[in-house]
């Protein structure tokens, strides 16, 4: 995780304020974690620490 938001800050990105509330979430073994970035052009992305349920059909 923190290798992968070093590479999304390092990339132009600016983390929301929440991080501070995801980073408390951690701390306290929370089944997910979600950051919240926002790049140069604009665009909002979410890296969580397991990821997202997906369905194949």
């Amino acid at each position: 995780m923190e290798s992968a938001q070093a590479q999304i800050i390092g990339a132009g990105a600016t983390p929301h304020l929440e991080q501070q509330v995801n980073a408390a979430m951690k701390a306290q073994n929370s089944l997910n974690v979600e950051y919240k970035f926002t790049g140069p052009d604009g665009v909002t992305l979410d890296l969580s620490a397991s990821g997202w349920a997906t369905r194949t059909d």
